[in-house]
């Protein structure tokens, strides 16, 4: 897609990201609960108490009260084709990556296809969940999960971490609204206005061990290989050691 080629939005546009925000005491699912409720394209609705968050591939996203942000956005009205979906994963990943950068430092990474690692513990994640209509993508809910001020973590999630645990201060979770909201609304002109190169360009440049040599896990063997892209597709493209490069869907690769 060349820049200015094609729109992101039937109407609207990314400055209503965030003109309605719900603030709610607790809930189910931020997702969810904008599945159940009948409101305007741009509603940013959060909270510091889901109950039953999800992650990726139904993963279930951990939370007590008061540590965690869980935000999620609702775009209605899209144009985005079905094989172009990715380019929103990407727009919403380096928004959240930015955001939190900007407090726990430069040790940052976008694990594929949406996770936010600090040193190679997880951060926050992104659950994306696109309505489609024929050949595009309709209307999305976007969920965003952040450690916020979690003090510590059990011993069943080795792989976590906090802004709170990064930098040994005090992060209240809706503190992290306002620059999330601004940080989504640049990067979705960024994706509505067809500069996909540059959008391209940032999520690669944050990309969790792009070009060294690791361990993946694959139909049900080990082997080494090495990150080159993410494909427009959204498929992690892997170089192995016999000069064969592979694009893989999520799920069909895992990380060893």
């Amino acid at each position: 897609m060349s820049k200015g080629t094609k729109l992101l939005f039937k109407s609207g546009n990314a400055s209503l990201v965030g003109k309605v925000l719900q603030p709610l005491n607790s809930c189910s699912s931020t997702n969810e609960w904008l599945k159940e409720n009948t409101m305007p394209h741009g509603t940013v609705v959060y909270t510091t108490h889901q109950q039953a968050g999800r992650g990726q591939r139904g993963n279930t996203w951990q939370d007590r009260p008061g540590e965690n942000l869980a935000l999620s956005v609702l775009l209605s009205d899209l144009l985005l084709p079905v094989t172009e979906a990715f380019l929103l994963n990407k727009a919403i990943a380096v928004a959240v990556h930015d955001v939190v950068q900007a407090l726990a430092g430069p040790s940052l990474a976008l694990k594929w296809p949406n996770d936010v690692m600090w040193r190679d513990r997880k951060l926050a994640g992104i659950l994306i969940e696109n309505q489609l209509q024929g050949q595009k993508v309709a209307q999305s809910i976007i969920g965003i999960g952040i450690n916020a001020d979690v003090p510590a973590f059990g011993p069943d999630l080795p792989q976590a971490t906090s802004l709170r645990l990064i930098t040994g201060q005090a992060h209240p979770p809706t503190r992290l609204v306002d620059p999330l909201v601004a940080a989504l609304r640049y990067r979705l002109t960024q994706l509505h206005e067809g500069d996909t190169v540059a959008l391209d360009q940032a999520y690669h440049k944050r990309l969790y061990h792009l070009g060294v040599a690791r361990l993946f896990a694959l139909a049900g063997q080990e082997k080494w290989g090495i990150i080159k892209c993410v494909t427009d597709g959204g498929q992690l493209l892997v170089a192995w050691g016999d000069d064969q490069e592979d694009a893989y869907t999520h799920g069909t690769i895992s990380w060893r």
